[in-house]
């Protein structure tokens, strides 16, 4: 079984670091795993989504049809709300419009200010998101980076444990061996498939979406013998 979920906001509500958290608890689960980002090329604002699918069996591309979405702002209900199946659900703030049947309002800005923590929406979306795949609340304790100091990793944890209470369960948690998976974005595996190609020179300008690429290669310079060299 395999089921598909959408997260939609803006460029500055950390769609990239809950795709990071969300995905780092499913793989622990045992689930494949393919994800889709779609951007403006923008600092903040703009319609930004990820596509998240996961389930107990292979994936090899994403699925127009949505079980779920994870709305951080109006814009993400109104452009993405008609590709929920028809037993789709909706999570979003308690301000959020919407006609959409299946609604699951979790209070996001008043967690983050009760928190202190009005920036981490990123961790209240996921402690809702853990919630409603039938997940388990410890798995919260993965949302955490370790450059950050400890004081935010409480806070953080905090807001995810009150979304978390204050979602609601919608599927049951499907079953999978734990296996250890690798899981990597496109761009790495461009980068590590020109290393076994015999790359030893890259030369490129910085830009998304190939960013990456260079990036990647950075880390195997000693180790591979390359030389990047970022034409800027």
């Amino acid at each position: 079984m395999i089921k598909n979920l959408l997260i939609g906001g803006t460029a500055g509500h950390g769609i990239n670091t809950l795709s990071y958290f969300l995905v780092r608890i499913l793989r622990d689960q045992g689930y494949h795993i393919h994800t889709m980002k779609d951007y403006m090329s923008r600092v903040r604002g703009g319609a930004n989504f990820t596509q998240v699918r996961f389930g107990n069996e292979p994936i090899s591309s994403h699925d127009p049809e949505i079980d779920l979405i994870i709305a951080l702002n109006q814009e993400a209900v109104d452009l993405h709300s008609s590709k929920l199946n028809e037993n789709g659900y909706l999570i979003c703030d308690t301000n959020i419009e919407t006609n959409v049947k299946n609604v699951i309002r979790v209070p996001i800005k008043d967690i983050g200010a009760n928190n202190k923590n009005p920036r981490g929406i990123s961790s209240i979306a996921v402690g809702a998101i853990v919630k409603a795949i039938g997940l388990d609340e410890k798995e919260l304790e993965k949302i955490n980076i370790p450059k950050w100091p400890e004081e935010m990793r409480q806070k953080n944890y905090d807001s995810a444990l009150e979304a978390f209470n204050a979602s609601e369960k919608i599927f049951e948690p499907l079953k999978a061996e734990k296996s250890e998976f690798l899981y990597m974005s496109g761009n790495q595996a461009v980068a590590l498939g020109a290393l076994a190609g015999g790359l030893d020179f890259y030369c490129a300008y910085p830009m998304a979406p190939s960013t990456g690429v260079m990036t990647t290669l950075s880390q195997y310079e000693d180790k591979a013998g390359i030389l990047v060299e970022q034409a800027e």
